[in-house]
């Protein structure tokens, strides 16, 4: 760590705790991860779970997870503090996290812990609204595994490399950098991994992800964090007409059943999973919505509720599943922002970057498109750092039926799928070009018409950074860059015509 993390380390512990040691180590496997309380142990110690707990936390050390734990004869105390400052500024914001804090794991084990099942108990605070998420995979990971661990440790199986803390702090890590691979109730790898956490498509998951306050978690305009549907629609209210608009331009879509792949399930039960039923149900739920503008100046969300649900029990649920099932992060950006503008050159002078977008279009609406998972985030980035990489910026146009899906799935490689539109006579990969008309000729309407958002047919294209960096996963441009590795592309701004 530099002198300036130790610094911030020594601030934080301090807070919370007095005689603390920080170790610090070096090139550290996980990311920087320091625990502290209490005193080192040594391999002399005469109780055995201390030997045990010993030998685990020195593969610890040497797996590059650096901290000291307390332990006596009959408790063992770990605090885990993760520094999250790798992380994008963009990433935290969207999930309430301060780089300027670590997330805190405390965990307090029975000296026995491979004797016996008593389960540790378990600490997590400053995880912002990944902080359920991570108090449940945890648990899950200790209900699943706590057994085999024993049964190892009693018929002399157990090995160090395969350390029953070792592994539960490397879980812990995983979720902290890849909250929205697995459900946020249940911790099921979901079967298409996203920025923001949602829950599987499990009832009771989606209950206690929507009931008990885990989603809708942002700050709204006044800089407080608060849940609710409602919140929603006073504070974005662009945003939920703009994706309501997509699930309906997908439902009215002859090609819905191939792209309207997650399904909320309170309505497909209705019809015994009959797919064909539940499309006409909510496609006739959102055409008779009420005017969408007025949503925002109710003051309750059992108001909300009421007026949603005036012509159909399930238009309040519908409508909360399209907005919170979303996996992208969209922010409401000025047309004449500086730095839009510079980036696309809206004015129709030819930019550095080599492509034109004329005046003439009719921008409805821009907005910040962040859209890569922690994991490919780091991926573009520390690509881009290497040397030799050309840095490149390109449209991508779509049907409007087909950014519902989009939205859940990021910008992936869809060559050879039943999702596949066009040919590839360019070859396999995702389709981006420089000059902006030949994107908007991909951006059907399909005269899709939504009179309760009053929006009608929208075109939208996105506009995303490309990176190439020599290898087969880039090929480009003329007149498309085709991109096979999803790991060199970056969605930056959706734009509404």
């Amino acid at each position: 760590m530099s002198d300036s993390e130790t610094e911030q380390y020594d601030s934080d512990l301090s807070e919370n705790h007095s005689d603390s040691e920080i170790d610090d180590g070096n090139d550290l496997n996980l990311g920087d991860v320091v625990a502290s309380e209490g005193h080192c142990i040594s391999d002399n110690s005469s109780n055995k779970y201390e030997k045990q707990f010993t030998k685990d936390v020195e593969f610890l050390i040497e797996s590059g997870i650096v901290f000291i734990p307390q332990v006596n004869s009959r408790m063992m105390n770990l605090t885990v503090l993760y520094n999250i400052s790798h992380m994008s500024q963009d990433y935290l914001s969207i999930l309430g996290l301060d780089n300027n804090k670590c997330i805190s794991l405390c965990l307090n084990f029975n000296a026995g812990y491979l004797t016996s099942l008593e389960t540790p108990t378990i600490t997590i605070t400053d995880a912002g609204s990944i902080q359920w998420q991570l108090m449940n995979c945890l648990k899950q990971f200790i209900y699943n595994n706590l057994q085999g661990y024993i049964d190892k440790y009693n018929s002399n199986k157990y090995h160090h490399s395969d350390s029953y803390i070792t592994n539960l702090i490397k879980h812990f890590i995983e979720r902290v950098n890849n909250p929205g691979y697995y459900c946020v109730n249940c911790d099921k790898k979901l079967k298409y991994q996203g920025l923001k956490p949602v829950s599987c498509g499990n009832a009771l998951c989606y209950y206690q992800f929507t009931e008990l306050g885990l989603s809708c978690y942002q700050k709204n305009a006044t800089g407080s964090t608060t849940s609710g549907l409602l919140n929603e629609f006073k504070f974005y209210p662009a945003i939920c007409k703009i994706l309501c608009y997509f699930a309906y331009a997908c439902l009215t879509s002859h090609r819905c059943s191939k792209i309207f792949e997650e399904m909320p399930e309170h309505i497909l039960n209705q019809f015994n999973g009959d797919r064909d039923k539940a499309f006409s149900k909510m496609k006739k739920i959102l055409e008779t919505l009420p005017d969408m503008d007025s949503l925002s100046l109710l003051d309750t969300e059992s108001e909300l509720k009421l007026t949603l649900n005036a012509t159909d029990d399930d238009a309040y649920y519908l409508v909360r599943w399209i907005l919170l099932t979303c996996r992208a992060h969209l922010e409401v950006v000025d047309p004449a922002d500086k730095e839009f503008v510079e980036d696309i050159n809206i004015a129709g002078k030819k930019a550095a970057n080599g492509y034109q977008m004329s005046s003439s279009y009719n921008i409805k609406a821009v907005f910040k498109y962040i859209s890569n998972p922690p994991e490919r985030e780091q991926a573009f980035c520390s690509i881009s750092k290497s040397p030799n990489v050309t840095k490149h910026n390109g449209f991508h146009g779509s049907p409007i039926e087909n950014w519902h899906s989009i939205l859940r799935k990021s910008l992936i490689n869809c060559s050879g799928t039943d999702k596949q539109l066009h040919g590839a006579a360019y070859g396999n990969g995702i389709y981006l070009a420089p000059d902006f008309g030949t994107s908007y000729g991909y951006a059907r309407t399909n005269d899709v018409v939504w009179k309760p958002g009053n929006l009608e047919n929208i075109r939208c294209m996105v506009y995303c950074e490309i990176l190439d960096d020599g290898s087969s996963g880039f090929k480009g441009a003329n007149p498309y860059y085709v991109i096979s590795n999803e790991n060199l592309v970056r969605t930056k701004y959706l734009i509404a015509f």
